[in-house]
């Protein structure tokens, strides 16, 4: 699936504090390239992906999967959209939490609740009572 980025711009904040963190980035990802998003802390990087994704708008501009701008939909057919095309892998540990006890739940029978969960900010460690 081809993705178009069209003039991106997102800013955060309110005048006379607004910051600029993406301005008129445009650019295409082919589906048969690999392609490296990089550059410095705070340049944009994850804002440009959630935008990708639809989990957050941009102020201006579009992205267009195979010409198609699916986060301008109703927000049902964005979500289908999502689950069907579209994989996030957060940088954050925000939901690892719940995440690790679900798959303890799931692959061992255990939860957080009889102790078999224990989570240690960037260490986590599984297992079954």
């Amino acid at each position: 699936m081809q993705v178009q980025f069209d003039a991106i711009r997102k800013t955060f904040g309110r005048a006379p504090r607004t910051r600029v963190v993406l301005d008129r980035v445009t650019f295409e990802l082919t589906p048969t390239a690999f392609h490296v998003l990089r550059g410095p802390s705070g340049a944009g990087k994850s804002t440009l992906l959630s935008i990708a994704a639809g989990l957050i708008e941009a102020g201006v501009g579009a992205v267009r999967f195979d010409g198609h701008e699916p986060w301008r939909e109703r927000e049902e057919k964005s979500a289908r959209f999502r689950r069907e095309h579209v994989g996030v892998v957060f940088q954050t540990g925000q939901s690892v939490r719940h995440f690790v006890e679900t798959c303890a739940v799931y692959l061992r029978g255990a939860s957080a609740a009889d102790g078999g969960v224990r989570y240690h900010g960037r260490r986590t460690r599984v297992w079954a009572n």
